[in-house]
């Protein structure tokens, strides 16, 4: 059996239309793993990405509508966050795949003339 994982840059998800058209995809597929970047929803509103049918959520965001990171993971592979940032740019949870610890990281880094710059 293989993981069946995504990752999307969704430019936004704080209309709720938006959202529900996303979902709809996303659930279609029946994805294990999902890792959406440049989610653009404001720390307190974060609750709107939770959706259980998509997995356990994993979420960071900034204090403002930019950057914005969330993961969703199949309960069944009991998900662990072991980091995320207040900025809305790193989250960081390990799961279990037959076994073996997997340690996934959901980044947003805008692209920039030096793109170092993030790292350093």
């Amino acid at each position: 059996m293989a993981l069946k994982t995504i990752s999307w840059n969704v430019n936004g998800l704080n209309n709720k239309n938006k959202r529900n058209q996303i979902a709809h995809v996303l659930l279609k597929k029946n994805w294990d793993l999902i890792c959406l970047q440049e989610t653009h929803v404001i720390g307190k509103h974060k609750r709107v990405l939770s959706n259980k049918r998509l997995g356990l959520d994993f979420v960071t965001s900034d204090k403002v509508k930019k950057r914005g990171v969330v993961i969703y993971i199949k309960e069944k592979y009991d998900p662990q966050l072991l980091y995320k940032d207040e900025h809305g740019r790193v989250v960081v949870v390990q799961m279990v795949f037959h076994g073996e610890n997997l340690v996934v990281v959901g980044i947003y880094a805008r692209m920039r003339k030096n793109q170092l710059s993030f790292w350093n």
